[in-house]
């Protein structure tokens, strides 16, 4: 459980960290004009904050792995919007509403898994385990933005690939299970 919230942690940031600074210039890519790039990709940030307060609701509601599951899917599905050639503005918007979803509510995602699966006892240094792999994920998203920008003067093979690490991190999320601290909830 540990490493797929470790390799989920990881792969979330890489994502994040890699798409916000560069969504700008993805907007523009897909036919909008600077101003209205800007304007759209700032509905990411508004996004977050609701997202960020309705993930903890949703959390303690429904079965934690299938919440955070369903969240690390979310940008599957902006990406695959953001990889058609002239997308519409209101399929940009669900795009970029899909991707602000995401990064309001991955950590919560990560930290509420970590405490439910692994409990308080030694809760300080798994999430400092989750930060470091956030932490790393970071250092590689716009690394590894740029370089694929660079190599294949587009963002769509960025697309792809965060398509599949997305897909790959929702399923780890899945994976670990309904975490013990929820069987004595009713679900």
């Amino acid at each position: 459980v540990f490493w797929c919230l470790f390799a989920s942690s990881m792969s979330y940031s890489i994502y994040a960290v890699a798409m916000a600074p560069n969504l700008v210039p993805l907007l523009v890519g897909k036919g909008q004009t600077a101003m209205a790039a800007a304007g759209i990709a700032s509905l990411m940030g508004l996004i977050a904050l609701g997202s960020r307060l309705s993930a903890g609701f949703l959390l303690d509601i429904f079965p934690s792995h299938i919440v955070g599951a369903l969240i690390f899917l979310l940008p599957v599905a902006g990406c695959a919007i953001l990889l058609l050639e002239q997308p519409s503005l209101p399929l940009l918007i669900a795009a970029v509403v899909s991707i602000g979803m995401t990064v309001g509510a991955e950590f919560d995602v990560i930290v509420y898994l970590t405490s439910r699966h692994f409990g308080l006892k030694a809760f300080g240094a798994l999430f400092g385990g989750m930060i470091t792999a956030g932490a790393a994920g970071g250092a590689i998203g716009p690394v590894l933005a740029g370089w694929i920008h660079d190599q294949y003067g587009n963002y769509n093979p960025l697309l792809i690939f965060m398509v599949a690490i997305m897909l790959v991190s929702s399923l780890l999320v899945l994976s670990t299970g309904r975490p013990k601290q929820e069987w004595g909830v009713a679900h």
